[in-house]
């Protein structure tokens, strides 16, 4: 009996493990392959940073990219160039900005309250 609790424990343990590294390749699958010669080339980083004490909806030319809770940061990896950011709450937006960002660069966007 308890070598077929055993086995059956070592089953469900290979299947969870199994699994989980099927969850990991598909998400570094949706990452990119860094041995990819394109990889991330022309892509730059937006920092949405939420000063305020409201969840925000973030935005990059129109495209939502993420919600960020308040007092909180997000992190948006985009195509560089001339981009427009947003952000919005229940009852306020904030933007446009329209910044132009060169590759491998990171702009922070400091979102608050009275701005």
């Amino acid at each position: 009996m308890k070598k077929t609790r055993i086995f059956a424990m070592a089953v469900v343990a290979a299947a969870a493990l199994s699994c989980a590294g099927c969850l990991l390749f598909t998400i570094l699958d949706a990452l990119g392959d860094s041995t990819d010669p394109g990889y991330r080339s022309n892509t730059a980083t937006i920092l949405f940073d939420n000063g305020t004490n409201e969840r925000l909806t973030c935005s990059v030319n129109g495209i939502f990219v993420g919600t960020v809770g308040p007092l909180r940061q997000l992190v948006a990896r985009v195509k560089a160039g001339s981009l427009s950011l947003e952000a919005s709450a229940a009852a306020r937006s904030w933007g446009p900005v329209s910044i132009d960002l060169p590759e491998n660069e990171t702009y922070t966007w400091r979102i608050l309250p009275n701005s």
